[in-house]
This record gives C-alpha cells, structure tokens and sequence, in this order.
C-alpha cells in the first residue's frame, strides 16, 4: 500500500529530541533531495545534513587582497565556498525547512508505524527515519532490498543489504529487531549474507580468507523479545525463556 503524501506530512518529528551521530548522510549528499526526503528531521539533523553537504561537496576558492583598512601594507585572503547547482539546490530545500515553522509531533510508535509500512513494501524512506531506525539512510536502489520478518506478536525484524567496500563481503547488513512501540531490541551490521531461517534463527554468510569462494555460516537466535544470541557456528536454537 503506498502511502498518501498528506500521511508523510502530517506530523513532524520533535525538534527537541537529540540528534543521531552514530551515522552521517554521506552516502546520500550526491543525488538531489526533495521534501520527502527530509521530513520528520529534527532541526539538529538538519544542521547536520547542511554541514556535511558544504564541508564535503563545496570547493573551496581563496583569494588575496593587497591592503586592509588596518595596515596599507598587510596581506589578507579570504574563502569563498562553491556549490554545484544541485548542491546549493539542496541547500536551500534545508534552508527551506528550518525556517518552516514545525508541524505536530510524532510519537515514536506513529514514527516507527509509518517506518515499517515504507520497510514493507520496499519504498523510498525520509533519510530520519531510516537513520532512527536502519542506523544508516538508504538510496533508493537500496529501498528496493529491504526486507522485514514478522518474529513474533511484538517484534518485527528488518533488514537491509547495500554493496560493501569490504574485498572480503559483499553486502554489509543493516539488521534491526523492533517491537511495536518502536523500541529497538537488537541490532546487527556485518558483512555478509543473512537469511533468516526456522525457529527465528538468522544465518549469516561471511567469505573465508583462504579460499575466498567459500562461505562459512555463523548463527544468531533470534529470542522473543528481539534479542539476538549469538549461537556461533552451531545452527542450534536457545534457550527462548
């Protein structure tokens, strides 16, 4: 089910609430934004975004002058920041909504809610809500891998492939167990390969350094309440009490 741009926009995430510094929105400054994409995003996120854009994706340009009003005789130089046409683009769409006044707040379930209906039918996710809840934004080729399990009546698992820089992985994960207050209970981000199989055990598949073509599995059970435990190289339940 697609949800209607009026559901996106109908509340706004407190500003109040403490920025996410665990990740950066690197892996999205190169593509153009758009309202979707930064609704939700606490003011805090926001600075954090335009910062990143400037200080990554601006050149810098110095340039001297022979005098000052101080001393006829000084040197001094300036920095002028240069922006691509969609850099500065994207700049003032985060002007744009930090001078917007802010909508009604969302509760974390309402967040967490709208987050997993986007999670389950693979679409685009504001780059704040994948950061709340994935630990990293998403583009959207990687919208298209997202997967979600349903692990019990409380807890949803949900994760998501990208391309690794690892030689030795070729996807790093990004796996998080979730219950229906919008709580995170356990989270992953290997390499690898994971597949969720029976009894809520999750397999993941990292490539051996010698021969690399192989695969060697290790095992996490997956409790009731979201916790993962870790069962090594043994596909074996545990203990779930």
């Amino acid at each position: 089910m697609r949800i209607s741009f009026l559901l996106i926009f109908s509340c706004f995430f407190a500003g109040s609430q403490a920025p996410l510094f665990a990740q950066s929105y690197t892996n999205v400054i190169d593509q153009q934004l758009t309202d979707a994409d930064l609704v939700y995003m606490p003011t805090e996120e926001l600075m954090i975004l335009k910062n990143e854009i400037i200080a990554i994706k601006g050149a810098r340009s110095t340039t001297k002058g022979n005098t000052n009003p101080q001393s006829p005789f000084a040197q001094y130089s300036c920095t002028v920041q240069f922006l691509s046409t969609m850099d500065q683009a994207n700049i003032d769409l985060i002007n744009k909504m930090l001078s917007e006044d802010e909508q009604v707040p969302c509760s974390e379930k309402e967040m967490y809610e709208l987050f997993a209906e986007l999670a389950q039918s693979k679409q685009q996710i504001p780059l704040y809500l994948a950061k709340k809840f994935y630990g990293t934004t998403l583009d959207p080729e990687m919208s298209k891998h997202q997967k979600v399990v349903q692990i019990s009546d409380q807890i949803m698992a949900f994760w998501v492939p990208q391309f690794s820089t690892c030689e030795d992985c070729p996807y790093e994960n990004y796996f998080v167990t979730i219950n229906k207050e919008g709580k995170k209970s356990g989270s992953l981000n290997l390499g690898g390969m994971m597949t969720i199989l029976e009894n809520n055990i999750l397999e993941v598949k990292t490539l051996d350094n010698s021969p690399s073509t192989t695969t060697k599995p290790e095992y996490y059970q997956i409790l009731a309440n979201g916790k993962l435990d870790f069962t090594g190289n043994q596909m074996t339940q545990a203990n779930t009490n």
